[in-house]
């Protein structure tokens, strides 16, 4: 009955890659959709690290009322024990430096997991600010200990990209402690691109005039980002290139990919861009999945599809009613988790 469970297992993980075939034909490449899934995230994920943080500046900065809330969850350290923290797809240290600057106290220990050593290698390199032990771990949920276990898991920007989403919620649930919490951000909530008010509120803020013409602010921020991204050109070839060149010359594929066509693969979930082939990430479906798990919070932001932080005064007040309001059209969400029963002052 094992052998024939695993089996069972296996298939269904193939399966979640199937969809990936199209882009495979396309490109000539003969490897299994999950070898080929990896291979493009590697190369991506490489290439990325390099500006990451650059590329993102606005919308890490607009991240700060998220996790602000977020973290209003974290479980109560038992005594003098801090918390053990596990940040999936830590990306450059966005949650690290969160958690850093409001509840430092809080945390002992944070291992920050991801699969692309040039991500952890920015972490490594800012980690001195941070006033809690780190560990790097480069890998995913799958990669660690039977036996680890963490007060806390974050994740930011990274369920969209997880093809088998049921098997790796099942196993994020494993990794918590009774009465630990799970914290997820900025993924895209299932229905988004069809949503007819936010919809609505995308294309009120394109007609209301030019960006450049809507606030000094708004203006300082994009010409500052506009800069940015001048400086990333210059010094970084386009990534569509810098993804393609190392898949060539490993012989995954034959032709080289095209950006849209890189971001279906990486951003799996996601829908709506061109050659898309998610549909977005169903809250509703992660509570079947995360076993054992409760849900405590959720709620929807970016309500008009733009970084907080490019927002006019103005619009950021009318955000955060809307926010407040518990409104249901942001276009993406936000979500904590707790497993089992409120943890006690007791020692874990």
């Amino acid at each position: 009955m094992g052998e024939r469970r695993d089996i069972t297992s296996a298939n269904a993980e193939a399966a979640a890659y199937e969809p990936l075939r199209v882009l495979m034909n396309r490109f000539g490449a003969r490897c299994t959709p999950q070898e080929f899934y990896w291979a493009v995230n590697r190369a991506y994920h490489a290439a990325e690290s390099l500006v990451y943080d650059d590329c993102h500046a606005d919308l890490f900065e607009s991240l700060g009322v998220v996790w602000q809330r977020l973290l209003g969850h974290m479980p109560a350290a038992a005594g003098k024990a801090r918390l053990e923290v596990l940040d999936v797809g830590c990306g450059t240290g966005l949650v690290a430096e969160m958690l850093a600057a409001n509840c430092p106290d809080r945390v002992g220990r944070l291992m920050l997991l991801d699969p692309c050593g040039g991500m952890l290698e920015q972490c490594r390199r800012k980690s001195n600010s941070w006033p809690f032990e780190c560990d790097y771990h480069e890998g995913d949920v799958f990669s660690l200990g039977a036996n680890a276990r963490f007060d806390v898991i974050t994740a930011n920007s990274v369920l969209h990209h997880v093809v088998e989403l049921r098997r790796f919620c099942v196993r994020l649930a494993e990794l918590l402690r009774p009465g630990g919490v799970l914290l997820t951000a900025q993924d895209e909530r299932r229905g988004a691109a069809g949503d007819r008010v936010l919809r609505r509120r995308r294309a009120g803020a394109a007609a209301s005039g030019s960006c450049f013409a809507r606030s000094a602010r708004r203006t300082r921020r994009l010409l500052g980002s506009l800069a940015r991204r001048m400086r990333i050109y210059r010094r970084w070839s386009p990534l569509a290139a810098a993804v393609s060149g190392p898949l060539l010359e490993q012989g995954v594929i034959r032709r080289a990919m095209d950006l849209a066509s890189i971001n279906a693969v990486v951003d799996f979930h996601i829908s709506g861009q061109p050659g898309a082939l998610g549909r977005g990430i169903d809250p509703a479906e992660l509570k079947d999945w995360l076993t054992g798990l409760s849900l405590r919070d959720y709620f929807t932001y970016a309500f008009r599809g733009l970084a907080f932080s490019l927002l006019t005064q103005t619009e950021q007040k009318q955000e955060l009613t809307w926010l407040a309001q518990a409104d249901a059209h942001g276009a993406v969400f936000a979500s904590a988790w707790r497993k089992g029963a409120p943890r006690s002052s007791e020692a874990r």
